[in-house]
């Protein structure tokens, strides 16, 4: 079974690339429109990038306040959170295996509450946009082929579905028969997950706070799809960007492969081929999406990663330790 799981990445890997290769050899003239996008239309890209890596970085950060995490500075996570980025574009779930360790042996947030936080925020946040999205497209309407079929109705179905399915799930590992001492402590675990997450939605500063920037990172996200669909030129209204944005979603945070790469341009260009607005094009915006966001995620590690730099130069030449700030739970 071990040896089976070893090869579930790189053979994800290369039937998505295969995949994606077939779609561009069918449409050729998907792939030569990266010639009519501007330089100056690519810095913009990476800066949006940017903004949304540090949003999402924050939202996160919410979220592991709740779970365990409350004496984690911000500034804190912000390093944790772009190093795990980094390591997941190397080794499938290294990052996510990071964050869980220094958590843990910096902040003495234990592998539960972690776990908790990966979960709930993968959780309300594609609640969230499944519902926010439900709400664009009753506004703007969507003419692709997957927003004239249950539209609203459909994302509305999904979003009840989600929140609906951890009480579900709680319900079921509560009444299981005893299933020995391992089981017993896995059951354990797995209500302590779901009770910490269930419990994010009776705090109202919370979901204040995770709504308010749920709705910033949605249009950030949509703005970023758009104009790169548009410079690609996919007819494509704000009402279809912010439908297939929920769609996507889900799709991208378990990462299969480093990076998710093959996994992503195939889920783009199944999702944009569903919806009419062509395959080839969903896979070229995937590519834009990812090479502007590895340089993104670069300048902000450096620009973190000197910042902290200056700080331990100016500690060291006060006399002060320099590990009394870099990764301390204070945080800026």
């Amino acid at each position: 079974m071990s040896r089976f799981r070893a090869w579930i990445s790189p053979i994800a890997m290369v039937g998505s690339l295969a995949f994606v290769a077939w779609i561009l050899i069918r449409d050729k003239d998907a792939l030569a429109a990266i010639g009519d996008v501007s330089l100056v239309s690519l810095g913009i890209f990476v800066l949006v990038q940017i903004a949304y890596l540090v949003l999402q970085s924050y939202r996160q950060w919410i979220v592991l306040t709740r779970c365990g995490g409350e004496h984690v500075g911000v500034g804190s996570w912000l390093r944790i959170f772009l190093v795990g980025r980094l390591l997941n574009l190397v080794f499938s779930q290294a990052g996510n295996v990071y964050r869980g360790v220094q958590l843990k042996s910096a902040h003495g947030v234990n592998y539960t509450d972690y776990v908790t936080l990966f979960f709930a925020f993968a959780w309300l946040s594609n609640v969230l946009n499944l519902i926010l999205a439900a709400i664009v497209v009753t506004i703007l309407g969507s003419d692709t082929d997957l927003g004239t079929v249950g539209g609203p109705v459909a994302l509305l179905v999904l979003a009840a579905l989600l929140i609906a399915a951890p009480f579900v799930i709680r319900e079921l590992v509560a009444r299981s028969p005893g299933l020995g001492r391992r089981g017993e402590w896995l059951r354990g675990r797995v209500l302590r997950l779901l009770n910490g997450s269930g419990r994010l939605l009776r705090n109202r500063r919370f979901l204040a706070e995770f709504i308010a920037s749920g709705i910033v990172a949605l249009a950030l996200a949509s703005a970023l799809l758009y104009s790169i669909t548009r410079s690609l030129g996919v007819d494509a209204g704000i009402g279809d960007i912010v439908l297939l944005f929920a769609l996507l979603q889900p799709f991208t945070l378990l990462s299969i492969t480093p990076g998710n790469l093959g996994i992503q341009e195939s889920l783009f260009g199944a999702v944009f081929g569903a919806a009419g607005l062509g395959a080839g094009p969903g896979v070229v915006a995937s590519a834009i999406v990812r090479v502007t966001g590895y340089v993104a995620l670069a300048l902000l590690a450096v620009a973190v990663g000197a910042r902290d730099l200056r700080g331990a130069l100016a500690r060291r030449g006060s006399g002060r330790d320099p590990g009394d700030s870099i990764g301390a739970g204070g945080g800026s």
